[in-house]
């Protein structure tokens, strides 16, 4: 992963941590898709890389995040 994007996940992490007083916990965690092939088709990733935000609670969810690999684009997608 390029190290704009980790800086990217880094400032998104401290501004949350900042501003989120709700007990609210959260992690960031780099997959690749290409040692599981599966990512890419539950995901419908296509071999291109991605953010997903998932929701790990009893009703799984997630959604893909659809814009640059910016923090302002990630605050937004969160």
């Amino acid at each position: 992963m390029k190290e704009g994007v980790l800086n990217a996940f880094e400032k998104v992490k401290e501004e949350f941590i900042s501003t989120v007083k709700s007990g609210i916990s959260f992690s960031f965690n780099k997959a690749d898709a290409s040692a599981e092939p599966n990512l890419n088709e539950a995901f419908m990733l296509e071999g291109k890389d991605a953010i997903v935000v998932m929701n790990p609670g009893k009703r799984k969810r997630y959604l893909v995040h659809d814009g640059d690999f910016t923090s302002a684009s990630i605050q937004s997608t969160l």
